[in-house]
């Protein structure tokens, strides 16, 4: 059978390296030359030729054999994972190719130095050790493949691993910086709500400053207005008026009666319609208005609905002399709100407009013992005297 040359590199200790070919037909055609007359060894020749072929149709046989040899020589494997059996085969497939190297390196040389049947030999020993080379270099880059596509997946798996732990650092980052700003919303609102509780409570501070300054300037206006006897009755109902007990409404109206009763209170037809006419001009507004800051000022919380009634039942007991109404509305007003609301309502009637006269003031006397019937009886026998002095002094005055 005729065999094609084979090139192969030679390298030599000093770094330099030759091209060799090895033809082993060439090399029995020399041997036959030395024979003119036949080759007595031609035998042995096909012996050569035959025991080559025989080794190259078993060669992976073989070499798998030496590599399971190889491999038994290494220590046992302390973690016997998939990587490790992979390293394992390839430090076993490169020491063996590492051996098969040196020993084509060897057998080249043999194959230049020698003669006749040693040369042949050398030959086609040095071609089976390139088939053997050639296989195991098959198998490692096999082995590098996989050992490459295992370091990817590895690669890949890491990065899905760090890709997954960022999108969850992320999405960490992200709820703390939720919460965080949950928080401070929450401590923004907290603080909004504070401020809004602080302006709220400086107002009803100021707004009760202002409405006990109202209630100063109320007082004072009817000091001056009707005197000292009715603005100490005025004061008398307003201590302690926050909690201050109502008397009932048969009691009331039984110590009011010794006001509607008192010659000295009874008002003319003239006075009676003109003191209408100024309860039914007052400006309701105002009115309320000036309700609401007495009120505040006698510690009432809220607003007094009801108040625009009283003028309404003021109107009925001086025009009609039935008092009944007026006071049932401020006995209402004082078990609904308080008694400051019942002493705000009647006061705010009759401190802005009331002329200073002997029959305004009897008329605001009779109106204020209305609200004083409902809460103190000493204050209606004062309210009852102080309304003879005064008619007794307006008297006086027209003589």
């Amino acid at each position: 059978m005729r065999q094609l040359e084979l090139p192969t590199t030679v390298f030599y200790g000093d770094g330099t390296w030759e091209i060799i070919n090895l033809n082993p037909g060439s090399i029995r055609g020399d041997i036959l030359k030395n024979y003119p007359l036949g080759n007595p060894m031609h035998g042995f020749t096909l012996a050569i030729e035959s025991d080559y072929l025989a080794q190259q149709q078993n060669l992976e046989h073989n070499l798998q054999i030496e590599l399971n040899l190889a491999d038994s020589r290494q220590p046992p494997l302390i973690d016997a994972t998939p990587q490790a059996w992979l390293d394992r085969a390839t430090n076993t497939v490169n020491e063996l190719l590492f051996q098969k190297n040196t020993a084509l390196q060897q057998k080249l040389r043999d194959v230049q130095t020698s003669r006749q049947h040693a040369k042949l030999q050398a030959t086609y020993d040095a071609m089976l050790l390139n088939a053997q080379i050639s296989s195991l270099q098959s198998r490692q880059a096999q082995l590098y493949a996989e050992i490459a596509r295992r370091q990817a997946e590895a690669l890949a798996q890491q990065q899905a691993a760090e890709a997954a732990r960022r999108a969850e650092e992320a999405q960490r980052h992200a709820a703390e910086q939720a919460h965080l700003a949950a928080l401070a919303e929450a401590q923004r609102q907290d603080d909004e709500k504070k401020r809004i509780a602080a302006e709220a409570e400086a107002k009803r501070i100021d707004d009760y400053k202002r409405a006990v300054a109202f209630v100063a300037d109320a007082n004072k206006y009817i000091f001056e207005k009707y005197g000292a006897n009715l603005h100490q009755v005025v004061m008398d109902l307003q201590k302690d008026i926050s909690g201050k007990k109502i008397r009932s409404y048969a009691e009331a109206m039984q110590t009011f009666e010794t006001v509607r009763t008192n010659p000295n209170a009874r008002l003319s037809p003239q006075d009676t319609r003109a003191v209408v006419d100024a309860l039914n001009a007052l400006d309701k507004a105002t009115y309320m208005d000036s309700v609401n800051k007495l009120a505040k000022g006698f510690g009432v919380t809220g607003k007094i609905v009801q108040a625009h009634s009283v003028i309404e039942k003021t109107v009925i007991g001086f025009r009609d002399g039935n008092w009944k109404p007026l006071i049932l509305e401020l006995e209402s007003i004082a078990l609904g709100v308080g008694a400051g609301a019942a002493v705000a309502t009647l006061l705010a009637v009759f401190s802005p407009g009331f002329a200073a006269s002997a029959i305004g003031i009897v008329a605001v006397g009779v109106a204020i013992a209305t609200i004083a019937s409902l809460l103190n009886a000493n204050n209606v026998e004062k309210i009852n005297a102080f309304i003879a002095d005064h008619l007794e002094t307006a008297l006086k005055d027209q003589r």
